[in-house]
C-alpha cells in the first residue's frame, strides 16, 4: 500500500474502533437508564459515525478488505452487531435519519465477508463471547431497540 492508502486504512480502522467502543458504552448506558430521551441520544451518538464510515469506505478499493486480518474482521463483525441491536438496519421503521440507513447500505457493499475461516470451535467460542451480544436476552434486546 502507498503511504496515503496506509493512512486511509488506519483512519478507517480507528473509526470502526470508535464506533464499537461507543456501542459498548451505549449498551452499558441503556442497561442502566430507563429514560427514553437519554436512550435515543446514546444510540444517536453512535449513529452519526455511520455516514462518515460509509464515506471513507467509498474511497477504499474493494481489494483492501477482501482478505481482512483478525482485527479488521472483528471490528466489522462488532459493527454489524451494534447496527442490528440498535436498529440502524431497519429502514422501514424510519426512526433514524435517512443518511444513516443509506450509510449502512454502502458499508454492507464494501464490508468484508464475515465467514468463519476454518469452522473451528474457537471461532464459535469467540462469536459467543463477542461483547455486543454477550448476555443480551430477547427482553433486553427489545429494550435496546425501544426509543
Amino acid at each position: 500500500m502507498h503511504v496515503d492508502q496506509d493512512l486511509m486504512m488506519d483512519f478507517l480502522l480507528k473509526l470502526m474502533e470508535l464506533y464499537v467502543n461507543m456501542g459498548l458504552e451505549a449498551k452499558k448506558k441503556l442497561s442502566a437508564e430507563r429514560e427514553s430521551a437519554t436512550r435515543a441520544k446514546s444510540k444517536g451518538n453512535l449513529g452519526v459515525l455511520i455516514p462518515v464510515i460509509a464515506m471513507l469506505l467509498r474511497r477504499v478499493p474493494s481489494q483492501w478488505l477482501s482478505r481482512p486480518n483478525n482485527r479488521t474482521r472483528k471490528l466489522f463483525s462488532d459493527f454489524w452487531m451494534y447496527a442490528v441491536v440498535f436498529g440502524f438496519t431497519k429502514e422501514e421503521e424510519g426512526v433514524w435519519p435517512q443518511d444513516w440507513y443509506d450509510g449502512v447500505k454502502e458499508i454492507s457493499v464494501k464490508s468484508p465477508k464475515l465467514t468463519f475461516l476454518s469452522g473451528e470451535r474457537s471461532e464459535l467460542r469467540q462469536l459467543a463471547m463477542t461483547q455486543p451480544i454477550l448476555q443480551v436476552s430477547s427482553c433486553s434486546l427489545c429494550q435496546f431497540r425501544g426509543v
